[in-house]
């Protein structure tokens, strides 16, 4: 083996390294025409479990309400109840899916050729998959300006973790879904 082949077999993996290690990620997106310094209060659109969207368990849902009510009070802003007046208004939606868990190993396949100072080569590789079974949830945070009513500001977080029982692990990932969700607002114009 060529030392540059393997150059670049320790280059490829070391990305793949790092981008397995990069866990969920923070999807924000928001209307840059608003000023969101002008926003000091806030409330739920309803903290009770009443639509389809949201956590079906209680549990899984006070504690995500919990998490949002404790992010916004350390960033100094207060919340309101449900029928007074606030300045924004917020809400968040789950979304389940069921996926087959793979693993990190794969069988690869892979011819080259070289000549003069062309490489041609082809490889194919197939994942190993494991018969776990996984339920990939989706948190979408919403805030909506009170007086319009629009929504200004939105961010997404995918993770993995079981959205049926509210356990100390679950209610940790939960945690850091939120915290990662929140740490985008308010946005920083750039």
């Amino acid at each position: 083996m060529s030392t540059l082949s393997l150059k670049t077999i320790i280059v490829t993996l070391s990305v793949i390294l790092l981008s397995a290690c990069a866990g969920n990620k923070v999807q924000p997106d928001f209307d840059p025409d608003i000023d969101f310094s002008q926003y000091k209060s806030y409330r739920w659109m309803s903290e009770k479990a009443n639509t389809k969207t949201q956590a079906k368990n209680p549990f899984i849902h006070k504690a995500i309400i919990k998490e949002v009510n404790s992010e916004l009070m350390n960033k100094k802003y207060f919340k309101k109840e449900t029928n007074d007046k606030s300045d924004f208004i917020i809400d968040y939606y789950l979304t389940i899916e069921t996926r087959q868990r793979q693993s990190n190993t794969r069988v690869g396949f892979g011819t080259g050729g070289h000549s003069g100072s062309t490489s041609v080569g082809v490889g194919m590789s197939f994942p190993i998959t494991s018969g776990t079974i996984e339920k990939q949830v989706t948190l979408v945070i919403e805030i909506s300006d009170s007086i319009t009513n629009t929504v200004i500001w939105r961010a997404t977080s995918t993770d993995v973790f079981n959205a049926k029982t509210a356990d100390q692990k679950t209610k940790e990932r939960i945690r850091k879904s939120v915290n990662k969700i929140l740490a985008e607002f308010p946005p920083i114009k750039k």
